[in-house]
């Protein structure tokens, strides 16, 4: 029998790399980063300039009360952008 979170309960999240199927930027290689929102605030890794399609970060980021989260009904959405002058490029995400 599973129990439920309790308010203690944390998740380390290691975002380790990621592998894309193609570069969005025309000329040059792209500057891949990785985001999500926990507990209503914005987290992201660092942004891999010239990285191309293959990126490594090892950052990790800790998520506290997960029980407030699954009560609220949250998921986690984990967004692969390419940091751009303009405007980011969308690369890919994830539940």
């Amino acid at each position: 029998m599973a129990s439920e979170p309790n308010s203690n309960c944390k998740i380390k999240l290691i975002i380790l790399d990621a592998k894309f199927l193609k570069d969005a930027d025309t000329w040059g290689k792209q500057d891949p980063f990785i985001q999500f929102t926990y507990d209503g605030r914005s987290m992201k890794t660092t942004v891999k300039d010239d990285a191309g399609k293959a990126a490594e970060w090892n950052e990790e980021f800790l998520l506290e009360d997960i029980a407030k989260e699954l009560a609220a009904g949250g998921k986690l959405r984990l967004e692969a952008l390419d940091e751009d002058t303009m405007s980011n490029d969308w690369l890919g995400a994830t539940l």
